[in-house]
């Protein structure tokens, strides 16, 4: 869980770093059977969220995308977040 990841307000540099300590630490973790990406469903698939899949996938590590805050929207909106995610992610 990287809590504020996505949304810490610091300098792109900085973001930047994050991405390669963590792909780094991702890459030597033996034991790592696969990636959880948990995103909000009212706002899902970020570029962030995007390179860390993609990034993923490339690795050749699994990757479930979990959409959280469904209980936010209404079951019409909520259907059409997830439409919309499935697509962005069969992309």
């Amino acid at each position: 869980d990287l809590p504020g990841y996505g949304f810490a307000k610091v300098p792109v540099a900085m973001k930047k770093k994050w991405q390669a300590s963590l792909g780094e630490y991702l890459q030597k973790r033996k034991s790592l059977k696969g990636l959880v990406v948990l995103m909000d469903i009212r706002h899902p698939f970020k570029d962030l969220d995007q390179d860390l899949i993609h990034w993923a996938v490339a690795s050749n590590i699994p990757v479930l995308a979990l959409l959280t805050k469904a209980d936010k929207l209404k079951s019409g909106k909520r259907k059409a977040q997830l439409l919309m995610a499935r697509e962005a992610a069969m992309a």
